[in-house]
């Protein structure tokens, strides 16, 4: 009498599995940090400020950062936590081996507008 019918459990198992899915995909994007660290000027680094705008229009800022004679250039994405001022040591050690490097911030990172959503990370990469 206690217990739950075996459908009524496999329901809520399902139910459970199902909001897991969804809040897991909702949480990779929601760690945005708003406050600029670091910049590539603080590690010894010239760098140029770029600004660009995305297919819907919004505005997006990046750090060119050019090395000498580079065979290629490294188009840097952030990740989902912090943004791109925290990630100036890894940048630097990257250009120590020659190469150009472009980073910037998606919307809701840094000093961008919005919130970051996949949809969004998709559109700010296709407007580099």
């Amino acid at each position: 009498m206690g217990s739950l019918p075996m459908n009524h459990f496999a329901l809520f198992l399902v139910s459970i599995c199902i909001l897991f899915l969804l809040l897991s995909a909702y949480l990779a994007f929601i760690r945005p940090v708003r406050t600029l660290a670091m910049d590539p000027g603080t590690a010894g680094l010239a760098f140029e400020e770029i600004q660009f705008v995305t297919e819907d229009g919004t505005i997006l800022h990046g750090w060119w950062i050019e090395a000498e004679r580079s065979p290629a250039t490294i188009l840097y994405f952030h990740g989902s936590a912090g943004n791109i001022g925290d990630r100036i040591e890894t940048v630097k050690a990257l250009h120590g081996l020659g190469l150009h490097i472009f980073l910037f911030a998606y919307r809701g990172y840094g000093q961008r507008k919005g919130y970051p959503s996949e949809a969004g990370t998709s559109r700010c990469a296709r407007g580099v």
